[in-house]
């Protein structure tokens, strides 16, 4: 029996060549569900980041905490991102450092199967 937490929950999956996009107004966004294991792309306002912005950073989230950002990267594009084991309702996505404006995200599944529960929007109170 599940819990009163998964209550009209709203999971999605998709496998290898799905995708999702959506649009936000903010610094950046966490996206969180139970994963297994996927590999994705990330594409932000249409483009794939070849030279982002070096206060631009992600972070994948696993039980061992894989963190990187685009310095570390040597500003590579946001291609071939892990996404390993998460736990129900865990961050395993998170994108900051954005220019505090309307942005869309588009993240599409390279191998594995990625499982959205949810996400998160941040947001500056002053314009940058």
């Amino acid at each position: 029996m599940s819990g009163f937490s998964d209550y009209k929950r709203t999971l999605s999956a998709g496998k290898a060549g799905a995708g999702f996009k959506f649009t936000f107004s903010g610094t950046g966004f966490a996206l969180f569900g139970e994963n297994e294991y996927a590999l994705i792309m990330l594409l932000l306002d249409g483009k794939k980041l070849e030279t982002p912005s070096p206060d631009l950073s992600w972070t994948s989230l696993s039980k061992r905490e894989l963190c990187a950002d685009t310095k570390a990267l040597n500003r590579q594009t946001f291609e071939n991102i892990p996404i390993l084991k998460t736990e129900n309702r865990r961050h395993f996505l998170t994108v900051k450092g954005l220019s505090n404006t309307k942005h869309t995200a588009e993240i599409i599944v390279l191998r594995g199967e990625l499982k959205l529960d949810g996400a998160e929007v941040f947001v500056s109170k002053r314009n940058n």
